[in-house]
């Protein structure tokens, strides 16, 4: 027993240690200035995928269509079929073709599609959506949040100042931390704070940040070349491959969506025990085959390889 403590030790204070350098990067970043107004009139297509979330996909329809931004947003709703509970919610016919989006709602630059996938799974809706779209900017929107009005004009906004092909958004929780009981206080202690703390400490020392699945503004060409792949954490692969590329990946700390946390215990520790297997399955299968060849910094490197840990270690 005391000689696989000792290995793990190592590891477990350069995490440790990672946590307390975030901490503190944290405290001393100076405070957030709201960032300058976006001054294109940029188009942006916001990509819903929704499974049977009937209430939570209207509303998360609604937040995209009353952004502030000043270009024109069209929101597109991908379910799998006409049987979703948020078609008839939102007015859409009982037989949607595969593929085919119809149109359900227009208000002078604001559109609402629904689009049927014939399948459930996330990543094939997000790669029918991208190829759907014609706009150069691509947002992602999950059906369980709800966005914040300066979201997309935030977003292009970040983009302008970096040059970056993703940025990847805040996100609070829905309703806040106080009603949220236990299990989603763990939740949004992770989610929310934990990753705050993390994303502020990648900026400050001028790394890229993850992508999420959700909240995330993408160059659509990039999602064209780099098509979500099947897994348990698409987003965790998507990250994985477009960092191991050198893509620019942002951080918009000003604005971003609120979202459902767990309910419940099961719910929290399932969610968690599919997380650390799409890591770790990440780690595995893209990190540590690529990460010594990539044309990246070193220290791009050791992020990938830090972050990689994070479930890795628990595991052990």
């Amino acid at each position: 027993m005391l000689l696989p403590m000792l290995l793990l030790l190592p590891p477990l204070l350069l995490y440790a240690a990672g946590h307390a350098l975030a901490a503190i990067l944290f405290r001393l970043y100076p405070a957030r200035s709201p960032p300058p107004p976006d001054d294109r009139a940029a188009a942006v297509t916001v990509l819903i995928p929704a499974r049977d979330e009937g209430a939570g996909a209207l509303r998360a329809a609604r937040s995209v269509l009353d952004q502030d931004h000043a270009g024109a947003v069209t929101a597109i709703l991908l379910v799998r079929d006409g049987t979703d509970s948020a078609v008839a919610l939102l007015g859409g016919p009982a037989r949607l073709t595969p593929g085919e989006p119809v149109e359900v709602q227009r208000a002078a630059d604001r559109r609402l599609l629904i689009c049927g996938a014939g399948s459930d799974p996330k990543h094939l809706k997000i790669n029918l959506g991208v190829r759907l779209a014609e706009t150069p900017w691509i947002a992602i929107l999950d059906a369980n949040h709800a966005a914040r009005p300066g979201w997309l004009r935030t977003s292009l906004a970040v983009q302008r100042q970096t040059g970056a092909q993703l940025v990847q958004s805040r996100r609070w929780p829905l309703g806040g931390m106080d009603r949220a009981g236990l299990p989603g206080l763990w939740d949004s202690l992770h989610q929310h704070i934990g990753c705050e703390v993390q994303n502020v400490a990648w900026s400050h020392l001028d790394l890229p940040v993850f992508f999420t699945g959700s909240t995330a503004l993408i160059d659509r060409a990039l999602l064209l070349a780099n098509p979500l792949a099947a897994g348990l954490t698409e987003d965790t692969d998507l990250s994985c491959r477009l960092l191991l590329q050198g893509v620019r990946c942002a951080y918009n700390p000003h604005s971003g969506s609120e979202e459902e946390v767990s309910p419940d215990l099961y719910s929290f520790l399932a969610r968690r025990r599919r997380w650390a297997h799409g890591h770790t399955t990440a780690l595995l299968g893209h990190v540590l085959p690529g990460v010594w060849s990539a044309p990246i910094p070193i220290r791009h490197r050791l992020q990938l390889l830090y972050h990689g840990l994070h479930y890795l270690i628990a595991a052990a």
